[in-house]
Formats: structure tokens, C-alpha cells, sequence
């Protein structure tokens, strides 16, 4: 297998996996069927420049779904546990998400300002003018992360659609 991203086919972020990131600093991935251990090693360092220590592969089994009148079989896959290097983490700088009453902000360390529970502080809270934005100028925060919102679907999705609003204006304010 020549291809490092078919190695590597994405990231698995679900609750488990987030809870183990927490826990253990395990990452997650749903590999290709055929990348052994050592491939998958060899993906990491090339695309991301981390080096693993440990990886662990499964195969996840297929399971029986019905989806309105129709039933099935899910497709098999191949899932890896990886745990870096003591000091590493990977880049997934655009990645944040919350399940539970945890945040998951860690990542962030102090790049925006977070309330004591982790929850990004955006607009009064974080000293701008902007609802949604964070105490960095064009970075905005929406939905769970953000210190003091509803914790609600409809509301995460209402602010991320403000967002969308909120950078074109600020891409239209910025000289050519």
C-alpha cells in the first residue's frame, strides 16, 4: 500500500474515542483493510510528523441495520488505537467538538481564553465586541464549546451560521 491517506482513511472521533483521547491520549482511526501496524507507524510520522508508540488494530465485524423498510449489513472496517510520543499531538487545529459535560478544549491550550471549565469564552466574556468571538480577533467560537451558550443542536447550528456570516464580513473588511 504506496498511498499514505489510503493507509490512514480519517480520524474516528466518537464518544468513546474522546473519552480515551482524555483518559489514555489514544487517538482514534478507521484504517485500510490491509495496513498493518507498522504502515499505519510509517503514515503517522510521514503525514503528521508524530511518532507512535503503541498501535493497536481491530476489524469491527458487520452488524444488521433496518433502515425503513430496507435491512442490511453495515461493511466491515478496520479501526487502530494509536498513542503518541510523550509531548506530541497531532494537528487537527480546526477540530473541536463536546459530547457529555466536558468541552474537549484541551487542544487549545492557550490560544483563546476558557472559562475554569474549559468553555471558550467568546464576545463580553472574552473582551470583544463580536457574540461569537473569541478573545482572538477572527476566530470565533459556536454551539457546546462556548462559555454560556444553550447546549442545544438548534442553537449550535443558528450560531454556526452566524459564524459564516460573521467571516464574510471580516473577509470583506480585509484589504486586498
Amino acid at each position: 500500500m504506496s498511498v499514505l491517506h489510503a493507509t490512514i482513511v480519517r480520524p474516528l472521533i466518537t464518544e468513546k474515542s474522546s473519552a480515551a483521547w482524555q483518559a489514555r491520549k489514544e487517538y482514534a482511526f478507521v484504517v485500510h483493510p490491509d495496513a498493518n501496524k507498522n504502515q499505519i507507524r510509517e503514515a503517522l510520522k510521514q503525514l503528521f510528523g508524530v511518532t507512535a508508540t503503541s498501535v493497536r488494530t481491530m476489524q469491527m465485524r458487520r452488524h444488521e441495520v433496518t433502515r425503513g423498510r430496507t435491512r442490511g449489513t453495515t461493511a466491515r472496517w478496520k479501526k487502530a488505537v494509536v498513542t503518541l510520543k510523550d509531548g506530541e499531538k497531532l494537528p487537527f487545529g480546526t477540530l473541536f467538538f463536546f459530547l457529555g459535560a466536558d468541552p474537549c478544549t484541551d487542544w487549545v491550550d492557550d490560544a483563546v481564553a476558557r472559562c475554569d471549565n474549559g468553555f471558550i469564552l467568546t464576545g463580553g466574556a472574552a473582551g470583544m465586541d463580536g457574540l461569537l468571538e473569541t478573545s482572538v480577533p477572527g476566530i470565533y467560537a459556536a454551539g457546546d464549546v462556548r462559555a454560556g451558550s444553550t447546549k442545544r443542536c438548534a442553537t449550535a447550528v443558528g450560531e454556526g451560521a452566524a459564524v459564516v456570516s460573521y467571516i464574510h464580513q471580516r473577509l470583506a473588511s480585509v484589504p486586498a
